[in-house]
């Protein structure tokens, strides 16, 4: 998932982009976006990306507008992993939905959307860690805050830590939030980065 901002002379908006298409788009670049989808999330009306989406590079327009960061401050909250879950979900390479079940110990599996009959080590794990942080900060009287963590972030911090086995174990990786005090930089509770302390 990779959220950004798309601007033109009538305004901006958040699009979040999903899967294969992240690499689609770089910075200060011009593109059309057909097939977005609108959503309102928090009282937010934004974009996102979906298996229709197509994105096409554009000439660069005259009268470039300026993006103006509306963004809301991060929240930093240091403490400890009072209770957590992970959840590792799999995704079909070829039409990018999201499987219900994944047999891990069968050779093959057949994705029940598009039909194709894959490898299982071509399906796509994705993990999400929904986890309890009672703050250490004494002005917060340990009040404990619900946080969300989404792959990316997941697969940065264990990939700067050599612990990319976590990925695929949501168990390990449940354990591990329980072993340490982290840092954890959030927007509305959703973890941008974080850090073992």
């Amino acid at each position: 998932m990779l959220d950004i901002f798309v601007v033109d002379t009538t305004g901006q908006i958040r699009v979040t982009l999903w899967d294969t298409i992240i690499s689609s788009v770089l910075v200060d670049n011009t593109y059309t976006f057909k097939n977005l989808a609108v959503r309102n999330f928090k009282n937010e009306t934004y974009l996102t990306s979906t298996k229709s989406t197509k994105i096409t590079r554009s000439e660069s327009i005259d009268d470039a507008v300026q993006f103006e960061s509306t963004a809301a401050v991060p929240t930093t909250i240091v403490g400890a992993v009072a209770e957590v879950k992970s959840t590792q979900s799999f995704m079909c390479k070829s039409c990018t939905r999201k499987l219900p079940t994944l047999s891990k110990d069968e050779k093959y599996n057949r994705c029940p959307h598009c039909k194709m009959l894959q490898r299982t080590e071509n399906f796509v794990s994705y993990l999400t860690a929904t986890i309890n942080v009672t703050s250490e900060d004494e002005n917060d009287d340990n009040q404990t805050s619900k946080l969300t963590i989404f792959n990316t972030q997941l697969n940065n911090f264990c990939t700067l830590h050599d612990q990319e086995e976590l990925l695929q174990d949501p168990l390990k990786m449940d354990e591990s939030f329980l072993e340490d005090t982290f840092a954890f930089n959030h927007f509305d509770n959703i973890v941008d980065s974080f850090a073992i302390m």
